[in-house]
């Protein structure tokens, strides 16, 4: 059980040919971020990574410490276990929900982390391909896509939740 997981937030992003574009685009969301956590000092977040092509936003104290900008989407890492996703009260969820609300967004897509950046398979390619791929390869690989089960989590009485490694969430029940 120790498989991270992840969370894709959709954006409309595609300039990373121009980095003062993409610089903007990371202090934009560090800015949003922050204003919507009430964040200050040390514990703020800030963009990462221009110097290296790993562009990202990063706070050394958030728990969802981690969003790196990618082809059509924000990579959410806050180093949680999946399991942990399935565990009520639902903590994990309800930082994704916060981090997808304070860039504008109502949905976020979950994954393990065997199905973005450790993937290892040859179809696709975290570091080049854009979100619209990822789901293609997702559809290819696994199939449909199926709603984050909130009422069945919630209501689960063993140990373990039998997840699925792919979900969609819409954030319904939270808006």
């Amino acid at each position: 059980m120790g498989v991270c997981v992840e969370g894709l937030i959709r954006n409309d992003f595609y300039d990373f040919d121009n980095i003062e574009v993409v610089e903007a685009e990371l202090n934009r969301a560090s800015k949003c971020l922050n204003d919507y956590f009430h964040l200050e000092g040390e514990d703020v977040y800030y963009p990462e990574g221009l110097d290296c092509n790993d562009y990202q936003v990063y706070s050394d104290t958030h728990h969802m410490f981690r969003m790196i900008l990618k082809k059509g989407y924000w990579h959410v890492s806050p180093a949680y276990r999946y399991h942990q996703l399935f565990s009520p009260p639902l903590f994990v969820r309800k930082g994704f929900y916060d981090v997808a609300k304070a860039l504008g967004k109502k949905e976020i897509w979950y994954c393990d982390e065997f199905r973005l950046d450790n993937s290892g398979d040859k179809n696709w390619d975290y570091d080049t391909q854009s979100f619209e791929e990822w789901l293609d390869y997702i559809h290819s690989t696994y199939g449909i896509i199926k709603e984050f089960p909130v009422d069945e989590i919630m209501s689960f009485k063993e140990m373990w939740f039998p997840a699925d490694p792919v979900y969609h969430d819409s954030f319904m029940d939270l808006e």
